[in-house]
């Protein structure tokens, strides 16, 4: 079976501008790139990346006509976004043959300046699904210390080599290798391994939502606008989720409708709590509501874990902090009563429900037994919500996964693997495919098509292209939605393409 991961990566590019001052033929066919000119509504992204090299090392024959291809060039945030769809004349031929099967290229670029951003959650189409992480760009993460002026951020520097290291003013955090910030080796990675989709998000130490709300807000918007490029680049193998700054609920609400409507993102990750406040705090209803107004996901990973005295060794914090803190997030939505007040919100738990799932009996039992301390929010029992909570799959033990199945069973599950960090699965979805005690149908579920309910999304977007039209340093990829089937019909015509 074809195995499905979610993961992100990303790669900068830039747009050539046209040369005001060149003499163009036919200059009433000629489109300015501030014009508005009606686009096909068929028309998606398409990547067309290894083209862009081509076009600006040729600027000076750039021509943009309404004749030889749609254009529109639209920034959609703030210097990040424009979508060309451009030719010049020794690429007529391969446009106008395309064009003749109703298609259209359309070349998606954005022009960011230094991202970081990460991926982690399982997601996927067809059978399988599997999920990782994402996170730094090709280029370096600004110097958020000196763009923000306070401390607290963090940093990361790259040696030239494919590796970098992370830092928190000056103390490290992380070391790092190119599978984090170069999109063809995450590629590369994925496809080792039968992996088709990955599902991209920030990586917890991002989030920063000790920071002034505004900042927060402002790095944000970049690291969205960087995962929506990525996914607009690759739109069969990427889906977004995006990231707020929770601590400020009308900013939140103010990003996350940008995430939806503009970015076309699939849902948010946020942290396990918020400061101090955990996820039943009032403040953050306003971001529920609007979530299940506009029918966002949420995935809830664990962050800020305690890190000091009894918690400073063996790598505790991440060994028995991070399940402490999700099991404290999904009680807090439980008997808090979020669950109850905002009866559409969707929630999935990162790495299996964290200790949850286990000691869920107990939780219960004293739901019962001391209602005075526990069912002081909520008018409902913890089992109750449970088929309300879903969880990913990573719990790196066949005998926790089956149980985690009992309890939520496979239709809430969907595949982790915290791809590349050193806890995820290696080869993420093998636990899962290897397994003797779960059936074939149970196994598609988990590795690929929950994913698709969760966050309502249809796995015929993310079948692979059936025909690629390739000529030198150019791929040109079908319309997704629509055309696999005209390609089809049209790929002995297609791979014959020359360019003049």
């Amino acid at each position: 079976m074809r195995r499905v991961w979610l993961n992100a990566f990303e790669k900068s590019t830039s747009v050539p501008a046209s040369d005001s001052n060149e003499e163009v033929a036919d200059k009433d066919e000629t489109v300015d790139a501030n014009d508005s000119v009606e686009v096909n509504e068929s028309v998606l992204p398409s990547a067309l990346t290894i083209l862009l090299p081509k076009i600006k090392k040729e600027e000076k024959k750039l021509k943009f006509k309404k004749k030889s291809i749609l254009f529109s060039a639209a920034e959609k945030t703030t210097s990040s976004v424009a979508l060309i769809l451009a030719t010049y004349n020794s690429y007529k031929k391969i446009l106008s043959e395309l064009m003749t099967i109703e298609k259209a290229i359309t070349a998606v670029y954005y022009m960011p300046k230094q991202h970081a951003t990460a991926s982690w959650l399982p997601c996927g189409a067809d059978t399988y699904m599997k999920a990782s992480k994402l996170w730094v760009q090709k280029t370096e993460l600004p110097d958020l210390t000196k763009k923000y002026g306070y401390p607290g951020w963090i940093s990361v520097q790259q040696d030239g080599n494919g590796n970098a290291k992370m830092a928190i003013d000056g103390k490290p955090f992380r070391d790092i290798t190119c599978n984090c910030w170069q999109p063809e080796e995450r590629i590369k990675e994925a496809d080792l391994t039968d992996v088709q989709v990955q599902v991209l998000s920030t990586v917890p130490v991002l989030f920063n939502y000790w920071a002034q709300p505004e900042h927060t807000l402002d790095l944000a918007k970049y690291l969205n606008d960087n995962i929506a490029q990525t996914c607009s680049l690759h739109p069969t193998r990427f889906i977004g989720l995006g990231t707020l700054p929770m601590q400020n609920a009308e900013l939140s609400v103010q990003e996350l409708k940008r995430c939806k409507n503009e970015l076309g993102l699939a849902g948010i990750q946020i942290g396990s709590h918020i400061n101090e406040w955990n996820l039943d705090a009032p403040e953050l209803d306003p971001i529920w509501t609007a979530c299940e107004e506009l029918d966002m996901s949420v995935f809830v990973h664990p962050w800020d874990m305690e890190s000091k005295g009894r918690m400073s060794n063996y790598w505790f914090p991440w060994l028995i902090g991070m399940p402490c803190e999700t099991t404290i997030a999904v009680c807090s939505l439980m008997l808090g009563g979020v669950l109850e007040r905002h009866p559409k919100l969707k929630v999935c738990l990162a790495h299996g429900g964290g200790s949850f799932p286990y000691t869920m009996g107990r939780i219960e039992h004293g739901y019962q037994v001391r209602p005075d301390l526990v069912a002081t929010k909520c008018g409902k029992s913890p089992m109750h919500y449970l088929e309300r909570i879903w969880t990913d799959s990573l719990v790196h033990d066949e005998d926790a996964l089956l149980y985690l199945m009992k309890k939520f069973t496979a239709d809430r599950i969907m595949l982790g693997s915290d791809y590349p960090f050193p806890l995820g699965e290696h080869h993420a979805g093998k636990m899962i495919e290897d397994s003797k005690l779960i059936s074939e149908e149970d196994k598609a579920k988990m590795l690929g098509l929950n994913v698709m309910r969760f966050f309502n999304l249809k796995k015929e977007d993310f079948q692979q292209p059936a025909a690629v039209a390739k000529n030198g340093d150019i791929i040109l990829e079908e319309n997704i939605n629509n055309s696999i089937k005209i390609i089809e019909g049209c790929a002995e015509k297609v791979h014959t393409l020359k360019i003049e």
